[in-house]
């Protein structure tokens, strides 16, 4: 967030002529992998008044203890 930090009336003053995105993404090595944002950054994120586009690259395998029928055991 420093970087754009008190710049939301740059990024207004831009808008007319240019899209405004913030994108990001992680990576887990889990199939269930996610994310989480506190308020504080929520809130700086909203005063910004970009699109927030967020992608999250899970692992493809299935952990050994689980079953792949579907079924709960």
């Amino acid at each position: 967030m420093a970087v754009v930090e008190g710049k939301a009336d740059v990024l207004s003053a831009l808008r007319p002529a240019c899209d405004t995105v913030i994108s990001w993404y992680g990576s887990s090595d889990s199939s269930q992998g996610g994310f989480v944002m506190d308020a504080e950054l929520l809130a700086g994120l909203a005063a910004l008044g970009c699109v927030l586009v967020g992608t999250t690259y899970l692992s493809d395998e299935e952990p050994a203890d689980r079953s792949h029928s579907g079924s709960e055991a």
